[in-house]
């Protein structure tokens, strides 16, 4: 899910997002979806709670930026991925998505430079 802010409040989209494999983009209009919210209660506390892990989500990064070293919270960022995108392999485990050193950087307040040190 992307844009919600933008189309829970109205405002101008806070971030934006690339694909790294082909999908499928659904788009729902601000006042369809304020309807759809309106008319269903389980919805609203459905969007909450995704709402909420996204703040915390925010929060820890924050925390890990200000307080972590960079090679700290690289470490912290591959045991999320792994726990979320990784796949045994024999005594190694492969990451199911791909990620240039880049968007490691990116990831974790760094530069690619620093990631490859």
């Amino acid at each position: 899910m992307v844009g919600e802010i933008a189309l829970l409040d109205g405002g101008e989209r806070s971030a934006y997002v690339i694909a790294i494999d082909e999908g499928v983009l659904l788009t729902i209009q601000r006042g369809d979806f304020l309807r759809l919210l309106q008319a269903n209660a389980s919805l609203c506390l459905r969007l909450m709670l995704v709402l909420c892990e996204r703040l915390r989500e925010a929060h820890r990064s924050l925390e890990e930026l200000a307080a972590l070293s960079l090679p700290a919270r690289l470490g912290r960022l591959l045991i999320r991925l792994a726990a979320n995108y990784g796949s045994n392999i024999g005594e190694g485990l492969r990451l199911g998505v791909r990620l240039l050193q880049e968007d490691l950087g990116s990831l974790i307040g760094g530069s690619r430079e620093k990631v490859n040190r």
